[in-house]
């Protein structure tokens, strides 16, 4: 999608730091653990500069991978969500694991420096970084439970 003639104009360097930051995005989906599709769609507005993707996947969520990693430590979505933002990752050079991932913080450091919106929806709660700032500090909860994870990236190219 990065290469339609309308994102054209986006800087080069802007482009490989976003496409760097998906395949980390997309490298999660192992975890999903689900013989489901993923869905994953897009739409670029040229005049507002705003790119819009959205990633859903029918899986177990954030929390039971994390959970198992953390050996418990993790016990609720919204910790699992956090935990995830935080840099911290099930790393990829642990044989005793046939997980690995590489992180999600590096899209989420690009959304906060470029006035974009990173939401995520798992299990019982969902997070995003335009409710940071409100009286829900980033997070609330769900009336029905989200099978699976649902990623959220707004991309703003203005400068």
């Amino acid at each position: 999608m990065l290469c339609h003639r309308g994102i054209a104009k986006i800087d080069l360097h802007v482009k490989k730091r976003i496409q760097s930051d998906l395949i980390e995005v997309f490298q999660n989906l192992r975890h999903a653990k689900t013989e489901d599709p993923c869905f994953i769609c897009g739409q670029f507005y040229p005049t507002k500069n705003f790119f819009i993707l959205t990633m859903i996947d029918l899986g177990v969520g954030f929390l039971a991978p994390i959970q198992d990693y953390t050996k418990g430590s993790i016990n609720t979505d919204i910790e699992a969500i956090r935990w995830a933002l935080s840099g911290k990752s099930i790393l990829v050079n642990d044989p005793s694991k046939e997980m690995g991932g590489l992180g999600l913080e590096g899209i989420l450091q690009y959304c906060k420096d470029n006035n974009g919106v990173f939401q995520i929806y798992t299990g019982n709660d969902f997070w995003g970084t335009d409710l940071e700032n409100t009286i829900w500090q980033g997070c609330n909860s769900l009336k029905h439970r989200f099978k699976g994870s649902m990623l959220n990236l707004f991309f703003n190219f203005k400068n």
